[in-house]
């Protein structure tokens, strides 16, 4: 599971990873791991038991917004249900089965 520290604030949307077959979502992402961090880490957060995806992202908006942060912030499930992750100018709606956890940092 995520920090409960780590908002997603001023993230940078890395890459996501879909695997339909498995239901597995991996989302590639730098974030500051407390409020007050200077810098950001290097992070992993994976989804498993997916049962469905939805994102809306203009492509534009998140490579001009890279420099600041192009995710707003997030409200990840604290149990079975849907996370959603704020970008500028869009969205990802992921739902699973389990909790999003931290796989790499």
């Amino acid at each position: 599971m995520l920090h409960d520290d780590m908002q997603g604030h001023d993230a940078l949307l890395d890459g996501l990873d879909f695997d339909p077959v498995k239901g597995v979502v991996s989302l590639r992402l730098q974030a500051y791991p407390k409020p007050d961090a200077s810098t950001r880490t290097a992070i992993v957060v994976l989804f498993e038991g997916v049962t469905a995806v939805a994102m809306h992202a203009d492509v534009a908006s998140l490579a001009g917004n890279r420099f600041a942060g192009n995710v707003s912030y997030w409200h990840m499930a604290d149990s079975r249900g849907t996370s959603y992750i704020y970008l500028t100018e869009g969205y990802i709606a992921i739902t699973a089965e389990g909790v999003p956890k931290v796989v790499q940092s």
